[in-house]
């Protein structure tokens, strides 16, 4: 019997929220220690793709009522389509280039992935910039796989393929699928009420207006023990931190433009990992790390940075509280 992979509540939401202004990408640049040629780079993917089911596989909307889309195989896989190489233009920063290529769209009937050997870098260096869209991994789980492609780890067993299931397994697989979903289904609390009609009254600030396609990546390179210290002693942990950070640069922002920061709290949303175990009427074939919730949160924009690091804290402490599964 073929396994039926359904995409998750999050994986259609990322699905949704892209715009060709607001392309959903995640990614990774290395900086490579020797050259490799493209033939060489090509086989060594090739010899480890096969045990990354993910990058094997593309998106199919089954015919109605045979419920969301599912992840099947690709019928003609080549790992030659997604491993290219470039130069680094002239007096191109290798971030811009990066941008630049993550955020090239996806042909819809190829796996969501690619990477491209940069070369062209100052003393003949040569770089590596995978791209992956964000339905198929978030960040930690995009540098996991791209590890896996590029270590020398003896290669793992191919996964079971994932065929395109019949009509009648995935009308019945839909139906279960919302027998299940009606079970386990929660009325919102008053807090999230509370917080959804707090993004209806977003602060005035320069940040409101139309958003374009250009991004820009920089570079800022921390001490992690450092920054796992300072977050222990406030109670909280990396990304704490790192949102902390955000609302310190984008404090700074504000007060660079002249404009007021006293008492302005920013909204964002923020994936929460709950580790929510499952619940016995959820269907075993769901895997739990795909039962995850998004919350919005308010980066609170003040002058001390422990005190950031310590709202965000409680924050995300507030957030899993009160997550439920999706």
């Amino acid at each position: 019997m073929t396994r039926i992979e359904r995409l998750t509540p999050t994986d259609l939401i990322n699905l949704y929220v892209e715009s060709p202004t607001s392309p959903a990408r995640v990614g990774a640049l290395v900086l490579l220690d020797a050259r490799i040629d493209l033939p060489a780079l090509r086989r060594h993917v090739a010899d480890r793709v096969s045990s990354v089911a993910r990058l094997r596989q593309v998106i199919s909307r089954p015919r109605w009522p045979g419920g969301r889309r599912i992840w099947v195989d690709a019928p003609n896989f080549d790992v030659d389509r997604h491993v290219r190489e470039c130069a680094l233009p002239s007096g191109e920063r290798l971030t811009d280039l990066a941008v630049r290529l993550t955020n090239e769209p996806f042909p819809p009937d190829q796996p969501l992935w690619r990477m491209w050997l940069v070369n062209g870098l100052p003393g003949e260096g040569a770089a590596l910039v995978f791209a992956m869209h964000h339905v198929v991994a978030d960040g930690l789980t995009t540098i996991r796989m791209f590890t896996a492609l590029a270590d020398d780890h003896p290669v793992l067993p191919s996964p079971r393929p994932q065929t395109m299931p019949t009509w009648p397994a995935l009308v019945r697989d839909n139906v279960a699928g919302r027998i299940a979903a009606l079970r386990t289904l929660r009325r919102p609390g008053i807090e999230t009420w509370r917080q959804m009609a707090g993004l209806r009254h977003a602060p005035r600030t320069s940040l409101n207006g139309p958003v374009g396609a250009h991004r820009r990546l920089d570079v800022v390179t921390l001490d992690l023990r450092q920054v796992k210290t300072a977050a222990h002693e406030h109670g909280g942990k990396v990304n704490d931190i790192v949102l902390a950070l955000a609302a310190g640069g984008l404090r700074a922002l504000l007060r660079s433009r002249a404009e007021r920061t006293d008492g302005v709290h920013l909204h964002a949303t923020v994936a929460v990992s709950l580790f929510l175990r499952p619940a016995p009427s959820v269907r075993a074939t769901e895997p739990a790390a795909t039962r995850c919730v998004c919350h919005w949160s308010q980066m609170c924009i003040v002058d001390s940075s422990g005190s950031r690091a310590r709202a965000q804290k409680r924050s995300g402490a507030r957030l899993r509280r009160q997550g439920t599964a999706c």
